[in-house]
């Protein structure tokens, strides 16, 4: 289906533009995705540290730079990846997400991520092999309190009190650190008295 509607149902006026799939589907799928779906790249894991390259790259120059780290690629007819890239380790660097697809649904809930990453490295994990391709830390985290803020803009811009933390893993195994953490945002929630529901996948 996929490969259909990139191949055959574009408008004309995308023929010509830039197509890369990114995300765990695409990055476990990026072979075939590559040699069956006219795309020009695939964004292996996180995008962080790949797309501005990529955007910026565009818009300097016109053109996709077929170099930049995290890209598995066709050159020359041959299947290529290039060198990881650098994960972004300050998540509270990152801007807010861009939340508006809950204008449009009925009973929101909001899906966030307060953090990325596992102290595991589990074969069978989709999640471990998108980390994989990124070099830094295995787990990454946004403060509590930025997590609040991003809680609070939800909130005030919104309506919304539903929230589904998407991290790949809450609670670190083993870290102190990590059980501090969820300690330090759940103070903040209660002393804030901000009201929500929240489940942890």
């Amino acid at each position: 289906v996929l490969s259909n509607w990139i191949n055959h149902s574009l408008p004309l006026c995308c023929q010509n533009s830039v197509k890369i799939i990114c995300g765990r589907a695409a990055t476990t799928e990026r072979k075939y995705i590559l040699k069956n779906i006219h795309v020009n790249a695939v964004i292996m894991g996180h995008i962080d540290g790949s797309l501005g390259d990529i955007l910026t790259s565009i818009k300097e120059t016109g053109t996709l730079n077929l170099d930049i780290n995290g890209l598995a690629l066709i050159k020359d007819g041959k299947y290529i990846e290039n060198k990881n890239k650098l994960a972004i380790c300050d998540m509270d660097t990152l801007p807010f997400s861009n939340y508006e697809y809950m204008r449009y649904k009925k009973n929101p809930i909001c899906v966030m991520e307060s953090s990325r990453g596992c102290h595991g490295k589990c074969i069978f994990c989709e999640g471990y092999m998108c980390r994989s391709f990124s070099d830094g830390p295995l787990f990454r985290a946004k403060s509590p309190l930025r997590t609040v803020d991003e809680i609070l803009n939800v909130i005030n811009n919104y309506g919304c009190r539903i929230f589904s933390f998407a991290d790949d893993n809450f609670f670190i195994n083993g870290d102190p650190l990590s059980f501090k953490r969820a300690e330090e945002f759940a103070k903040i929630i209660i002393d804030k008295k901000i009201k929500i529901r929240f489940t942890i996948e």
